[in-house]
């Protein structure tokens, strides 16, 4: 459909009222209002080997029990909207001792490491001697916004939810 502007903006909408037509919004690398920057969450990259569905992470404690009190909720953009879990192995505080006495856990921190070695990025194949180690870590200690990277464009809303953190051990398995 055609239409017919006074103005028109950079982002082709009209611009007729608005005081500065030509504005454009700019990337700026820190939050003009002050408040704390948003911060992508934890990022593995692990080519899968530590990140469990319910199913799965109930089969691996099955096999090894042991390892529950490493696993720890991960929420993407699918388990926020649509209230799915997954759950994934935070093995950063192990210590060599209890990881010894995982070996269905060792068995999948070597998948990592090799996973790692194969990967082209530079940052990733340094990072392949240490799998236990997140590339990037975030594991909050306080109440959190949640806001997805992937949404729906025919939403009226951005989804986002206020969470607690969960305990960062768990004392029993359930």
């Amino acid at each position: 459909m055609e239409s017919n502007h006074a103005k028109l903006s950079p982002y082709l909408i009209d611009a007729t009222n608005l005081s500065d037509p030509h504005l454009v919004v700019r990337e700026v690398s820190r939050p003009v209002n002050g408040l704390q920057r948003l911060i992508s969450g934890t990022q593995p990259i692990d080519g899968g080997h530590l990140i469990f569905t319910s199913t799965e992470r109930d089969e691996f404690l099955r096999i090894e029990p042991e390892a529950f009190t490493f696993f720890r909720p991960y929420i993407g953009s699918e388990e926020l909207i649509n209230g799915k879990k997954r759950y994934i192995l935070a093995l950063q505080n192990a210590s060599p001792v209890e990881l010894r006495q995982l070996p269905h856990v060792i068995d999948r921190l070597k998948k990592v490491r090799q996973s790692r070695l194969e990967s082209k990025r530079p940052q990733t194949y340094d990072i392949a001697n240490i799998p236990t180690e997140f590339f990037i870590t975030v594991i909050p200690d306080r109440p959190f916004l949640a806001i997805p990277e992937v949404s729906s464009e025919r939403r009226e809303y951005a989804p986002i939810a206020y969470l607690e953190p969960p305990p960062y051990r768990a004392i029993s398995c359930v």
